[in-house]
Parts: C-alpha cells; structure tokens; sequence
C-alpha cells in the first residue's frame, strides 16, 4: 500500500508540476490548510511525547492525510467526469470480489469445528461439502465474527477483517451503486442489476453487523431511494416512504426475538442481526466500550487543551486500564488486547486537547459547506459514514481506514472546488 501511494504522488508530482501556480490561482489554500491544520498539530505533539517511536509510527500512518490533499488540489491525475465514475465503480467491483473471496475462505476454513469445552458441539459441520444456498444459510445463521474466529481454529484470523471498516466500504458501494441512477433513466434490465448489486451489498453490510453502519443505512435510506428511482415524479413521496419502511423493517427484525436457554441459538446470538437492540442494551450495561470510555474521559480531564502527545496516548490508556477492574469477560483484560480509545475524536483530543479536536471539527464543517454549496449529496453521504464510524472506531488510525478518507474526500472535495472555479 505504501508503495502504491508513493509512486502515483511521484508520478503525479513530474506529470503535473507546471500546474501547480494555476491551481492554486483557482482554488487556493484555505481548503488546503483546512484540510490538513489538525495532523500537522498531531504532528507537533511529538514534541511533547515521551514514546516517540509510537508517536511517529501514528504520523507516518497518516501520511495520505497530508499528501493527499495537495496532489488532488494541486496537482491532480487528469479526470474526467466519466472516468471518476469508472474509477467509482472499480471500487464497488473490488468490494464484490472480496465479498466472493472471503465467502470462500469462510466455508473452506469453518467448516467442522468443534467447540473447545462444548463437548458435543460441533459447528458448521459439513459446511464445505454442502450446497451454494445451504452454505449461505449455515454463515447467515453462524454469524460473522463466530465464522471468521472459527476459520482461524479458534485463533484470531489472520486475515485482516475488521467489520467497521469493510462496513463502511460496502456502505459507501451502496450510496455509489444508488447515485448512479440519479437524474438518469435505465432499461429494465440495467435497473434489475443496478437493485440486485443494491440487495447483495446490504444483505453483506446486516451480515458483518456494524451496528454504525446500519443506523447510517437507515438515515441514508431516503436518499438512497430517491437516486433509485430516477428522474419521476413524486420521489419526495416515496423518500418519505422509504423512511418509514425503513425504520419499520429494522424495529420489526429485531423487536421481540427469543431464544431458549442452553440452545444453539443461544451460544451463537453475540453479534447476531436479529438481537441487535438486545445486543445495545448489554453493551451499554456492561461492555470493554464503558472502562475505555471511563479512561478516555478520565484523561481528557487531565490536560484538556493541549493533550498529552500523540505518541502517549496508548501508553496513558494502558496504564488507565490497568487501574480498573476487568471482570467483563473471561478472556484476555482490555490491557491484554491494547485496545485504543475506540473514538477517533476521543483520541484526538488526548493526543492534542482542543487545539486538535475543533480543528478537526473544522475540517469536517468545511467539507460539509463545499457539499452544500455545490449539492453533491454523494460527497455528504461520503462525510456522514466517516464521521458516524469515528464516533465508534479510530478508524483514520490504521492505513486502510486512512487511505479510504484521504483517497475519496481529496477526489470529491477537488472535484466540487475545481467545477466552482470554472463556473
């Protein structure tokens, strides 16, 4: 991945060098600065870091934040309107390939595990040998992360799957597969494929149980009808209704679901779509989420404007968790598993207090104002699923949450600055 970046940021670099005094005299560099402010005070924090080697390690990650940015603003591959949405619909492409990628490895790797100190219980037995539909329905009812977990033989997958973060790109395949129908009419045959890409890409997103990620589904449901069904009369109606039906559907599957005692059904209902509200209750009432949210507002308290250091903020939360009781669960303690603020802005304003968090906030305003302006409610739709999963996850922590926003904000801000200066 770091290679690939590299090498398009140098290419665009020699290719594009002679444009950079132009492009700045269209756009300027407020969007710019206001894009990257808060990672070069993320990046100052190092100053006042004791762990420098973690520090720095979070800043080389978020590189793309920076560069980013400045190739697409500045110095930007030549692309036309036709080929973003090719260059879209790749994304969406790959997203379905992995969903066929890792259907296989569920299946070829879960199949006949017998759980450890459930004698007699063996899961998704014969699963390799059975039927496409069959194997369909033995996933759907295992669950997602029951199935990955067994796929590895009761190890943690090697394979790198965290359900937030390919939630949030499946949902963003959807809102691209819905726009492409906005203000265009399809034949019968291209809707048809349009709605069954529409159908597989949710029924994945209920799978993988990102709870985030469906409530953003949900909000989203009235635009996404709206693009659906094209240039016709009445949509608003019928957004209204998608609304409704929407919310209905998701009340109806997981209001009043029960299982009995000692049953499959119960051993397998953790992170199941149909418990899903029974699920939130447990886990506001006891969860791993309450003692780091407890040491992250403990922390926050301690130096509030300015943070403790980027490179600090894992250390300090350890240390936190140390201190607190851990009797959630029997497996490894929240200090055992590392596990980091869970909350992106949570985690901004440890590393750099309130300088960093309003500066982020601004970021996120401003790129919300070029949405409004220039009505491309893709670009919102794109800026609610991130900010939503930051609420829950530092997702622009690890690359390939941070590759995700840097590639996709830096083509569609471009795309909405650079059509305003040629108006």
């Amino acid at each position: 991945m770091s290679g690939a970046i590299i090498l398009f940021v140098v290419t665009c670099i020699i290719a594009n060098y002679k444009n950079l005094h132009f492009n700045y005299q269209k756009i300027g560099w407020l969007p710019f600065l206001v894009n990257i402010c808060f990672f070069l005070v993320l990046l100052l924090t190092l100053t006042y870091s004791d762990n420098l080697k973690f520090g720095w390690r979070q800043i080389e990650r978020g590189l793309p934040l920076l560069l980013f940015p400045f190739i697409f603003l500045y110095l930007p591959p030549k692309l036309s309107k036709k080929q973003i949405q090719i260059a879209l619909g790749m994304f969406v492409l790959a997203n379905l390939f992995f969903m066929v990628f890792l259907f296989f490895y569920l299946v070829n790797n879960a199949s006949d595990f017998n759980v450890p100190e459930q004698a007699g219980l063996v899961l998704f037995e014969g699963l390799n040998n059975k039927g496409f539909f069959m194997q369909l329905k033995d996933l759907w009812n295992g669950t997602f992360y029951e199935v990955l977990y067994y796929a590895r033989r009761n190890q943690e997958s090697l394979l790198e799957i965290h359900k937030t973060y390919a939630s949030q790109s499946i949902l963003w395949s959807i809102v691209i597969v819905a726009f492409f129908s906005a203000r265009r009419r399809f034949s019968l045959v291209k809707k048809g494929i349009q709605l069954l890409l529409l159908l597989v890409l949710m029924l994945v997103l209920v799978y993988l149980y990102s709870m985030m990620n469906l409530l953003v589904l949900v909000v989203l449901s009235p635009l996404l009808l709206y693009w659906i069904l094209g240039p016709i009369k009445h949509r608003l109606w019928y957004m209204f209704g998608g609304l409704v039906l929407a919310f209905g559907a998701f009340f109806m599957l997981t209001l009043g679901q029960t299982f009995s005692t000692n049953s499959y059904e119960k051993f397998k209902q953790y992170e199941n779509p149909m418990f899903i509200l029974s699920n939130i209750e447990k886990m506001l009432h006891k969860d791993e989420r309450n003692a780091i949210n407890e040491c992250n507002i403990k922390l926050l308290k301690e130096n509030p404007v300015l943070g403790h250091g980027v490179g600090d903020v894992q250390d300090l939360l350890n240390s936190c968790y140390t201190s607190l009781e851990d009797g959630i669960s029997k497996g490894p303690t929240i200090r055992d598993q590392n596990l980091n603020s869970h909350n992106y802005y949570a985690f901004l304003g440890l590393a750099g207090g309130l300088v960093v968090f309003v500066l982020f906030l601004t970021m996120i305003g401003f790129n919300v104002s070029v949405g409004v302006r220039k009505k491309d409610l893709a670009y919102l739709a794109f800026i609610l699923i991130v900010a939503m999963n930051l609420l829950t996850e530092n997702t622009l922590g690890r690359a390939h949450g941070i590759l995700f926003f840097a590639l996709f904000n830096s083509i569609l801000l471009s795309k909405n600055l650079r059509r305003g200066a040629d108006e």
